[in-house]
């Protein structure tokens, strides 16, 4: 009897989404209007190690991505989304913080790369309006489109 309930344990917990949790993912990055030419406007929060990234430029191509002299080559999107409460435990801030409404789910960004990697703009939060933030290198970076 033991085995079978193992069994019927573990049929659930592998059919069970990531959404059931706060989470849910897709390979589909949406309508791709995170790509393009922005510029790292200011800090949102956190403490950047190093200099930062204010002032550099970060472009999000289907065969390129850059952030400041970081390149990711052939980058897959991934978008996410996360309860505000769960963003918060993960990252370390709320959502209100970052300018983002506090009662809605948080979109995001993960940018995976074929070759290199980026510090700073491997994770993108989706802002109203269609903004965006970039994560990395300890701090939320403001960008604006170019």
């Amino acid at each position: 009897m033991t085995r079978i309930r193992a069994t019927v344990l573990l049929l659930a917990v592998s059919g069970s989404s990531a959404c059931g949790i706060g989470a849910c993912g897709s390979s589909d990055a949406g309508n791709g209007a995170h790509l393009g030419s922005w510029s790292v406007a200011r800090i949102v929060a956190g403490t950047p190690g190093g200099e930062g990234a204010v002032g550099a430029t970060a472009e999000f191509g289907t065969g390129d991505a850059r952030f400041g002299d970081r390149t990711c080559v052939q980058p897959t999107y991934a978008r996410r989304w996360l309860a505000p409460d769960a963003f918060a435990d993960v990252y370390g801030v709320t959502p209100g913080a970052l300018g983002l409404p506090s009662d809605g789910e948080v979109a995001l960004i993960d940018v995976e790369c074929a070759t290199g990697g980026l510090e700073a703009g491997r994770m993108l939060v989706v802002a109203p309006g269609g903004q965006l933030l970039a994560a990395g290198d300890g701090a939320f970076y403001e960008l604006t489109r170019q």
